[in-house]
């Protein structure tokens, strides 16, 4: 990996961690606007919970999947090329 490589990784991950800290704000002000905890949703077993909910959370679900899947087309695909040889395993270091 080039030094180019490196800094386009690194400004990927930073649009993550902001695109994380995002959605953890939004998910924090649902659960407020719902008087709801995390500890409330670990609690609640979604097989009794009403049709209306269980499709909310159904189509809540595909979104987020589909956004996913946006983003990662989004973030272009780096191919690391072998130069060759056999890897290193864990520990051990190649010799030139």
């Amino acid at each position: 990996m080039t030094n180019q490589d490196l800094a386009a990784q690194n400004v990927d991950i930073e649009l993550l961690r902001n695109e994380f800290a995002r959605l953890d704000s939004l998910f924090e002000t649902n659960l407020k606007a719902l008087g709801l905890t995390e500890a409330d949703l670990k609690n609640t077993d979604i097989n009794n919970a009403p049709p209306e909910l269980k499709l909310l959370l159904q189509k809540a679900q595909q979104e987020a999947k589909e956004a996913g899947a946006r983003r990662a087309r989004e973030v272009p695909y780096i191919e690391v090329k072998k130069t060759g040889g056999a890897t290193p395993r864990r520990g051990q270091t190649m010799s030139v």
